[in-house]
């Protein structure tokens, strides 16, 4: 069963691992909404049982899907992500976990850094590994859900985040939603924690485009 101690191990787990970001540039960057908002929405993602962590950071705020499956090309590794809804903060959630092992992470690496690139819908080419994470949580569970709560909450924002692994695929789904599901991109709000190099140059420019510059409160590290 899930216990506190899970969730109070994750926050400080991934204090520890928080990559420094530079955030000049972003005037609209709130900590507020980084700490006390969004961290615990990424935090979360670690759990299979999120609805724990959303009880005690959020007041009426409810799970709507869980999604945990494979994602690795050697499927020895799995990749998760959740959709919930903050009816407080008139919020649809998008959260993507991190990784769970170390070879998970050489692997990550392993295709980032020596594999041929896969073209990015908004732009772009992406690490192939961090695309097939993606999709296999997005059409695992997470587009059906989060088709749902738009139809059913449209007036509220999306926010979306990740640590990690998890920070590549919320990048990739914030220009997703963006470019496929008609959200404007001022509705759209983005944190990453420890975000690795997601994609090239041009990813790079397309992605601060669509999200950035049309939200003074998204917030990505610098290098992607």
């Amino acid at each position: 069963m899930y216990s506190s101690y899970q969730c109070v191990f994750t926050f400080f787990f991934i204090i520890i691992l928080r990559r420094w970001v530079d955030t000049r540039g972003y005037d609209g960057y709130s900590d507020y909404m980084a700490r006390l908002k969004f961290f615990p929405l990424a935090s979360a993602a670690y759990s299979s049982s999120p609805q724990h962590c959303i009880d005690n950071n959020y007041g009426n705020a409810s799970l709507a899907t869980y999604y945990s499956g494979e994602c690795d090309p050697d499927r020895y590794d799995s990749c998760a992500g959740f959709t919930a809804v903050l009816h407080d903060d008139e919020a649809i959630v998008l959260s993507f976990r991190g990784t769970v092992r170390f070879m998970q992470l050489v692997e990550e690496t392993n295709w980032s850094a020596f594999h041929r690139k896969t073209k990015w819908v908004a732009g772009g080419y992406v690490s192939t590994y961090f695309y097939n994470a993606f999709m296999a949580v997005w059409n695992g569970g997470l587009n059906e859900s989060f088709e749902a709560l738009v139809a059913t909450y449209p007036n509220y924002n999306i926010w979306v985040t990740g640590h990690s692994l998890g920070a590549s695929m919320a990048s990739l789904a914030a220009s997703y939603v963006i470019a496929r599901k008609s959200i404007s991109g001022g509705n759209v709000k983005l944190i990453t924690y420890g975000q690795p190099r997601t994609g090239d140059a041009a990813f790079a420019a397309s992605h601060n485009r669509l999200v950035c510059q049309n939200n003074s409160q998204a917030f990505i590290p610098e290098t992607h």
